[in-house]
């Protein structure tokens, strides 16, 4: 790593990013972004939360920078709103007139270095000895929103509806026995996060259970697919290519 690189990664750490932050500018790692696909990577809901959070990262780490610092050359003085421009330049593009960051080398190498940000790319084509331990499991202290969700309204869901997911068939009572007997996810047909404000939940008609890993596809990438779409792709695999416990 050459020294604005190394520099780069020390005045990054001592910013103090929250997890959002990180998970923010750690999201532009895979290439240029609009604000709208920034919002979409990170599951949220408007581009404005998106902007936001790259804006108080980049304000972080140039308040985390010393004074004669190239990075703090980096935000436009005469526009207060540009702090993105710390981590990653903007620019409109011609084509679709969309505003694009584009995240500095320097801030992907620091990401990178920290553990914050692993190339899916990097991993398929790293060989098996070149993965390395690394620090985690340090405890923190999280402070998240989320909306409020009524447990009778699950409970009268599984009662209509049973225990069987609603996309694939299965019953994880029956693949493992006791310890997954009673087991589900209930999966809200009308998302919450799409909701301004409390309103009414059919546990009929708006809650369906799903098994955890369909769960799972149906909000993959932050998204919310229908259930016919998850069924249009399901492909269960055979018993062959399940791995046994010696293979794991």
């Amino acid at each position: 790593m050459d020294l604005l690189g190394k520099r780069m990664k020390e005045i990054i750490f001592k910013a103090r990013l929250t997890e959002e932050e990180r998970l923010a500018v750690a999201a532009l790692c895979d290439g240029p972004c609009s604000a709208q696909g920034l919002a979409e990577r990170l599951g949220l809901a408007h581009l404005i939360r998106a902007n936001g959070l790259l804006g108080r990262a980049g304000h972080k780490v140039f308040n985390a920078s010393p004074e004669n610092s190239e990075i703090r050359r980096w935000h436009p003085k005469d526009w207060d709103g540009g702090w993105y421009h710390v981590l990653a330049p903007g620019r409109r593009s011609e084509i679709d007139k969309k505003f694009y960051w584009e995240i500095r080398p320097s801030v992907l190498k620091a990401f990178v270095s920290l553990g914050w940000y692993a190339s899916l790319q990097n991993l398929k084509t790293a060989a098996v000895d070149d993965f390395d331990p690394r620090y985690e499991g340090a405890e923190v202290m999280r402070l998240i929103s989320a909306r409020e969700r009524d447990p009778e309204l699950r409970a009268a869901c599984i009662r209509l509806h049973g225990y069987r997911c609603h996309v694939c068939g299965v019953d994880l009572g029956e693949v493992y026995g006791a310890l997954g007997r009673d087991f589900i996810h209930v999966h809200h047909l009308r998302p919450l996060a799409g909701r301004k404000a409390g309103s009414l939940t059919d546990p009929k008609k708006d809650l369906i259970p799903v098994c955890p890993n369909c769960h799972s596809i149906i909000h993959r990438g932050g998204v919310v697919r229908s259930l016919d779409e998850i069924r249009r792709h399901l492909r269960m695999p055979s018993q062959s290519s399940i791995p046994s416990a010696a293979q794991l």
